[in-house]
């Protein structure tokens, strides 16, 4: 993209954010702020915070300076987000959690992840490097009481787990919505404006981790994956989305891309008609994703409507599964029905 663009791009996702923070509303009472329980302090704590608190700049600074910066890029126009406030927070590491809530206008800090309930009107289960494994047992009592819910990605470890998280959002009408920033910043903006391609026919997505690299190829190629091949090695990921149209994704996930040129993602189409070609992410513009996520979360509250349907927050992880599932296999490809 030529360097020009650039502002063009940015000051029009800097204009949407405003008009959308505008319109987040109270509380149902509508005696305060709409009133979160962060469930888990870690990077991304310390990263969305940010979006609801206000903060001790030095504080920030010294606990996670990535943040700070990420902030300053668009403080004044989105920081913090009005009429929403983290009240109450847990974390793994109770020392980080005070910490947490000492840089961000203290917040109650609990000893237990169900001492978040009451006082709450959402949960955020926030989870920057795990694998998904304990979401559906942290987020069970929040969803049996009818909380709508934000899940950090990957939502669940298995599909088995996401239907399961599901299953417990419909039965308590209890919303739920988990997804990766990165489909939502500003260079992968085009996802959504892809129709001059005609039909899909492939994804490329490299860096990152092997749920980055999922959800921002299944951003371009959308649901209807029927197997997953991953001929990768030990240390990394070469997976292959196949749909029943034939289109198929191609995903990279290697360490060296990482650690040469930091956290790198790019994406890629190619379709009937023309192409999009790769194009790096802006670790610095992770913010503007990261806004867009937190307030279609605050949106889904209001309206109480998911913003990615369920079918495809299971299919999302089920993809998840089936790519580890067939690295054990030696590279075998993984049809989804086995695994429903």
């Amino acid at each position: 993209m030529s360097q020009n663009l650039w502002p063009r791009r940015l000051l029009t996702m800097v204009a949407s954010l405003w008009l959308m923070a505008a319109a987040v509303p109270p509380t149902a009472q509508g005696n305060g702020p709409l009133r979160i329980g962060l469930l888990n302090v870690d990077g991304h704590a310390w990263w969305f915070g940010g979006f609801f608190n206000p903060y001790d700049e030095a504080r920030l600074e010294k606990n996670f300076p990535r943040a700070a910066e990420r902030n300053r890029l668009i403080r004044g126009v989105i920081l913090p987000i009005p009429n929403a406030r983290i009240v109450k927070v847990w974390g793994q590491d109770p020392k980080a959690a005070r910490e947490f809530a000492a840089t961000y206008d203290n917040p109650e800090v609990v000893e237990k992840p169900e001492d978040l309930l009451g006082g709450i009107d959402a949960v955020m289960l926030v989870n920057a490097g795990g694998d998904g494994s304990n979401h559906l047992d942290l987020i069970r009592p929040f969803l049996e009481r009818g909380l709508p819910a934000y899940i950090d990605k990957p939502m669940a470890f298995t599909g088995k787990q996401a239907r399961e998280i599901v299953d417990l959002a419909q039965r308590h009408t209890a919303p739920v919505y988990s997804t990766s920033v990165l489909p939502y910043v500003a260079e992968l903006s085009w996802l959504y404006r892809k129709e001059k391609l005609g039909k899909i026919n492939y994804v490329l997505s490299q860096g990152g981790t092997l749920i980055h690299g999922i959800l921002t190829n299944y951003a371009g190629l959308g649901p209807g994956i029927v197997s997953v091949r991953n001929i990768g090695d030990e240390k990394r990921d070469l997976v292959q989305l196949l749909k029943g149209d034939g289109a198929m994704g191609l995903i990279l996930i290697a360490p060296d891309i990482r650690d040469s040129l930091g956290a790198y993602f790019s994406v890629g189409l190619i379709g009937e008609n023309d192409k999009i070609d790769p194009e790096p992410i802006r670790p610095n513009h992770y913010q503007y994703g990261a806004a867009v996520a937190m307030l279609n979360f605050l949106e889904m509250v209001r309206t109480g409507k998911p913003p990615v349907p369920y079918d495809q927050l299971v299919e999302q992880i089920e993809i998840y599964e089936a790519a580890r599932l067939s690295k054990a296999r030696g590279g075998a490809a993984v049809l989804l029905t086995e695994l429903r």
